[in-house]
């Protein structure tokens, strides 16, 4: 049984005792800065979004983890007065609530500092957004349900970290698979830099194309920048398609010179929606299994 005003005074005294201390949210923030920092300093830049996306993803995990150790901060007096005023499935509910917006947060300020120090790999920034909320809700559901047994269990940390991370690994891998489908699939460059850095042959994703003649070559890249490109060997291409080009910079002749084109193929997001509402189920499924047996459990 769930009333609405108790869950809404709950979830309002967490913020006030979080803003209060401001303990697990400052080690929040100081987790994400240095975990950003160390990665950083591993890596200095990520390239490959396959790479990018599985470090992210383990950063977000194991924040979550420091994060929703302590779930239940109560003493067992103050824990015995509240099980006499409200139900405990509104307790788990207002704790959900509570570090599903932590969570998030702590997503959206590591995105940040993660595309500022690593690079950004994202191509459909609406589907990452929309995969860091369901990703921090879920996130939220599984360790607070684990932090709510490990505190009845003698507030055992341990168990906390043996519920936590094997149950949140298929999260792990689902969020992995569908955010892969909003980063980019490769790492283009565009004209003004194969023009700078003209030592080296650059993949550039051209947005469209006109055939002048046999030789030469009308090309826009995604940033709109407009260049006459001269075949290197004769290529079959076609007005109007997008390809993805290498291109190398002819200094001399101050001439963009083309080796190889293939045609470019938009990604399709049918299952990265199918892997996003797998998501949503194991979320829902995991509340609807934490409802029927938190308070069993916290009756004992």
């Amino acid at each position: 049984m769930l009333r609405g005003g108790p869950i809404k005074q709950l979830i309002r005294n967490e913020f006030l005792r979080e803003f209060k201390s401001f303990a697990s949210f400052g080690s929040l923030l100081l987790f994400a800065a240095t975990s950003t920092f160390t990665a950083y300093l591993s890596f200095k830049k990520l390239d490959s979004p396959l790479l990018w996306n599985g470090v992210f993803w383990l950063m977000i995990l194991f924040a979550g983890i420091n994060g929703c150790a302590n779930t239940f901060k109560e003493s067992r007096e103050e824990s015995n007065y509240l099980h006499t005023l409200i139900f405990p499935n509104e307790w788990l509910i207002s704790k959900i609530a509570f570090n599903a917006v932590t969570l998030l947060f702590m997503s959206l300020l590591s995105l940040l500092l993660y595309s500022l120090f690593l690079g950004n790999q994202i191509q459909n920034i609406g589907l990452f957004f929309l995969l860091c909320i369901m990703g921090s809700v879920t996130f939220a559901i599984i360790l607070t349900v684990a932090s709510g047994i490990s505190y009845r269990a003698s507030g055992n940390s341990a168990l906390f970290s043996v519920l936590a991370i094997p149950i949140s690994i298929p999260l792990l891998i689902l969020l992995i698979g569908s955010s892969l489908f909003a980063l980019r699939s490769i790492n283009s460059s565009d004209f003004i830099e194969a023009e700078i850095y003209h030592e080296e042959s650059h993949q550039i994703l051209i947005n469209e194309l006109v055939v002048s003649n046999d030789s030469v070559l009308i090309a826009e890249d995604l940033k709109g920048n407009r260049r006459t490109i001269k075949l290197d060997a004769p290529q079959t291409v076609s007005d109007n398609s997008k390809y993805l080009a290498t291109l190398r910079f002819d200094e001399a002749n101050h001439t963009l010179v083309g080796t190889a084109f293939s045609e470019f193929e938009e990604k399709s997001y049918r299952n990265a929606y199918g892997l996003l509402l797998g998501i949503v189920v194991v979320g829902i499924l995991t509340l609807l299994v934490a409802i029927q047996i938190f308070p069993k459990f916290w009756n004992e």
